[in-house]
């Protein structure tokens, strides 16, 4: 039986700033490296931001609970609804 070649992927991550219309961050990284692994998603964003994220990202004391306690709202799409303020 003949091996397949290993696929290559590419997982692009972005902060864009709607106020301004910019793309304020992006970055390229390996396509198999999981969401909560990305340096993106431990760094702080100003008073008054939305922060949209998967399922599974924003739990209690992770990220998305620090962050709502600087005045950051956020929005993951859990299995139960969760928005935070």
């Amino acid at each position: 039986m003949a091996q397949r070649p290993a696929e290559a992927g590419l997982k692009l991550q972005t902060c864009v700033d709607l106020l301004r219309g910019q793309l304020a961050t992006l970055r390229l990284g390996p396509a198999r490296t999981a969401d909560h692994n990305s340096t993106l998603q431990r760094e702080s964003l100003p008073s008054g931001a939305l922060r949209l994220a998967r399922s599974g990202l924003l739990l209690p004391g992770d990220v998305g609970a620090t962050s709502a306690n600087k005045g950051v709202y956020w929005i993951s799409r859990n299995s139960s609804a969760h928005v935070g303020v």
